[in-house]
């Protein structure tokens, strides 16, 4: 009898729980749909748009059947089906997906096939990848210059990144045929933000008998996903790189993808003693006399290392929750970051900078290549073990 009063007990207690839940939930989503029709009334300022975003992303469950719904709503302005599609691209909810593409399909209005287009990234799955990819397909990939829409190609290419979607991977081949050095961001968001996905599609490229393609897969490959099974296809190819400029940049992606110093210090001894070019041999030997040092940095790195994850967690979710804009976090952060990290925490360090990454902004790519950092510190402490 007391068994079963137990038993009846924590049914009760859990249903009154579950109860609370999910009225806080629904408050939560009545006051963000408040925030939300005060955007489309007054503009949405960039602290309360970050605010909705944020609230959103928190408790999703509440607020995305309510936004579905007034997407669905006849007669909207364009302003106000615009931000409910922003929003509720937040939610990530694949059920949004279906409404997503009969709008996309309907509407004339660019700005709201713009936040499609975002929102339908931000949700992810098979149904929206496809659908993106068949508009990427015949996007338009003019310069601002030379047509007012932009980099219409790129900004579908750029969402099908973020969500991963691999079967892209082709149409983004067309990215590393740019100028790397004019169009070199198309790249590192987009191939960024493919992390570990891209390599094998890359490292099929390096020998392209396009030059920009080389090149553009080689630096990929080394200085931004810094992936350590390229260093062997990128040692081979470097004997066969007729471009001296290609090779010198191979060089120092080189350095960041070798985790044995002894390793390194063999190919590039092998670099000085049989390179013609000059400026190849110079880098080379610059790298053999800093090895001593760069192996100090790894072991201080290493003696400084310690083990708090709860400080591990703070300082990762203060950066992965960062739109990047406040600089006082970054100098704490990162180097906090250093020093709790540990070699296995390698694959949430690459889900951080993909994060970074969808930040969209130019500040990005210092904040991805400060996560580098640690992945390698961590990798030469790992391969010294």
């Amino acid at each position: 009898m007391k068994k079963a009063l137990s038993r009846t007990l924590k049914v009760l207690v859990l249903f009154v729980l579950m109860f609370v839940s999910n009225s806080i939930a629904a408050d939560e989503a009545a006051k963000i749909l408040a925030d939300i029709e005060e955007c489309i009334k007054i503009g949405c300022p960039a602290d309360l748009s970050k605010s909705i975003a944020a609230r959103i992303e928190e408790s999703p469950e509440g607020i995305a059947k309510a936004l579905i719904e007034k997407m669905e709503t006849p007669g909207l302005s364009e302003d106000a089906l615009s931000i409910y599609i922003w929003a509720i691209g937040f939610t990530r909810d694949t059920n949004a997906v279906d409404t997503l593409i009969k709008i996309s399909g309907e509407s004339e209005s660019e700005l709201v096939k713009g936040n499609i287009i975002s929102a339908l990234g931000n949700i992810g799955g098979a149904k929206a990848g496809d659908y993106l990819l068949s508009l990427a397909r015949t996007a338009n990939d003019k310069g601002y210059e030379e047509e007012k829409k932009g980099f219409e190609k790129f900004n579908i290419l750029n969402c099908l990144a973020q969500m991963q979607y691999a079967p892209a991977l082709p149409e983004m081949g067309g990215l590393l045929k740019k100028d790397l050095d004019k169009y070199y961001w198309q790249c590192y968001f987009c191939l960024g933000k493919m992390g570990d996905a891209g390599v094998p599609f890359l490292l099929e490229r390096i020998n392209d008998s396009d030059r920009n393609v080389r090149l553009a897969s080689i630096w990929l490959l080394g200085h931004i996903l810094i992936a350590p099974e390229a260093a062997g296809p990128l040692r081979e190819h470097y004997w066969k790189e007729k471009d001296a400029e290609i090779r010198l940049g191979m060089l120092s992606f080189l350095e960041k993808i070798i985790y044995d110093f002894q390793e390194m210090e063999t190919f590039f001894k092998e670099v000085v003693s049989k390179e013609k070019d000059e400026a190849c041999k110079q880098f080379a030997t610059e790298t053999i006399a800093g090895l001593e040092k760069y192996q100090q940095t790894v072991a201080e790195a290493k003696k400084d290392k310690k083990g708090n994850r709860e400080k591990f967690d703070a300082a990762y979710k203060a950066i992965y929750k960062s739109y990047g804009l406040d600089r006082g976090f970054k100098p704490t952060s990162y180097e906090v970051l250093m020093t709790y990290s540990h070699p296995e925490d390698e694959a949430r360090l690459k889900k951080l900078r993909e994060r970074i990454l969808c930040r969209n902004s130019d500040e990005c790519f210092y904040d991805y290549q400060e996560v580098n950092r640690i992945i390698m510190i961590n990798r030469f402490i790992s391969k010294s073990e």
